[in-house]
């Protein structure tokens, strides 16, 4: 990543990793032991050139799914889900304003829910990154992982 990413990324005490270089990071044994902690430094001679890949081969790799948190929510699209939206109704009357919502909404043939409840997101980047929704069927699948 650029320098600007690195900087992005150990402000807010999350990770990087880059290719050794006292050229591009002269500044990098000056850093704490607690940020050097969040670095992983490669060896330059380990690293393989990305020249011979295309960046689209690069989008298409599957990250480790425990990077996942980090990644969500960057790339992607709200769609339309009605399905989902059944599911997403609250079953007990809300307070404050979108209880008051609620409360006003008349279903009608045509509009079942109300239409900001229709809406969910889809991650495009990284099919292993796609958010499962965790109702009380698969709740004991997630508590074992």
């Amino acid at each position: 990543p650029g320098v600007s990413c690195l900087f992005a990324a150990l402000g807010k005490k999350g990770y990087a990793s880059i290719v050794e270089s006292p050229t591009l990071y002269p500044w990098l044994n000056d850093l704490s032991a607690d940020v050097m902690e969040r670095v992983r430094v490669y060896p330059a001679q380990t690293v393989v050139s990305a020249a011979s890949t295309t960046l689209d081969s690069i989008m298409k790799a599957s990250p480790p799914t425990h990077i996942c948190s980090y990644l969500h929510g960057r790339a992607g699209n709200w769609v339309q889900d009605m399905e989902y939206a059944r599911g997403a109704q609250y079953s007990l009357p809300l307070l404050k304003y979108a209880g008051t919502a609620d409360l006003k909404f008349q279903p009608t043939k045509d509009n079942l829910y109300r239409k900001p409840t229709t809406w969910k997101w889809v991650d495009s980047a990284f099919k292993t990154c796609q958010i499962q929704l965790v109702n009380l069927d698969n709740m004991c699948k997630v508590l074992q992982a």
